[in-house]
């Protein structure tokens, strides 16, 4: 098993031992694309549970589920915050993302992240550091700190949202694939 996540559309959601390749929409490895995480609010982090082996409860764990056309509405919400961090350039793939979920059939969004959560020391691990990525659109990427001399530093929120992305600069546009995830068994139009 990898360390994997995915987001997937649908009419209903499935837990993750039935979750089929095909229902896939995208994934990613070790991270929950910025993109993604821009489709979510506090509310959308829940818990649900999947079954382990025979002689072992149910894993409960955290994924992210909201409707579709509300995660897509609460995204373009926030594309100024990712304009503020990386410049114009970031609506170019934000915009073929948009319009990559909203071509997909289902009313739910849903990232899967039962294997990020399996992979982690803590079963809470990926709860915090979700709640901290989804905060980041709601605060300045960049704080006044100091109690003497104020000096500006990248909001702890932000660093949360952009170190699990695996991105360490705000000056350049991110790879592809840190923002919106790769293609599993179908293509995506960012690729």
């Amino acid at each position: 098993m990898a360390n994997r996540a995915y987001l997937t559309c649908t009419d209903s959601p499935s837990k993750y031992q039935d979750l089929d390749g095909k229902d896939v929409s995208c994934a990613a490895s070790y991270i929950v694309p910025i993109f993604w995480y821009a489709l979510f609010s506090e509310y959308d982090l829940v818990t649900t549970s999947t079954p382990c082996d025979d002689d072992e409860p149910d894993l409960k764990y955290s994924w992210l589920i909201t409707s579709k056309v509300e995660g897509i509405n609460l995204a373009k919400s926030r594309i100024g915050a990712l304009i503020d961090v990386f410049g114009e350039s970031i609506n170019e793939p934000f915009n073929v993302f948009i319009v990559f979920l909203d071509s997909l059939q289902g009313s739910s969004l849903v990232v899967e992240t039962c294997e990020l959560v399996i992979m982690d020391e803590s079963l809470t691990k990926f709860s915090n550091e979700a709640e901290k990525c989804i905060s980041a659109f709601s605060e300045p990427p960049i704080v006044e700190k100091g109690f003497f001399k104020k000096k500006a530093q990248v909001n702890p929120n932000w660093a949360a949202l952009l170190g699990q992305a695996e991105i360490n600069s705000m000056s350049e546009s991110p790879p592809v694939d840190k923002l919106c995830g790769y293609s599993w068994e179908t293509p995506v139009p960012w690729e």
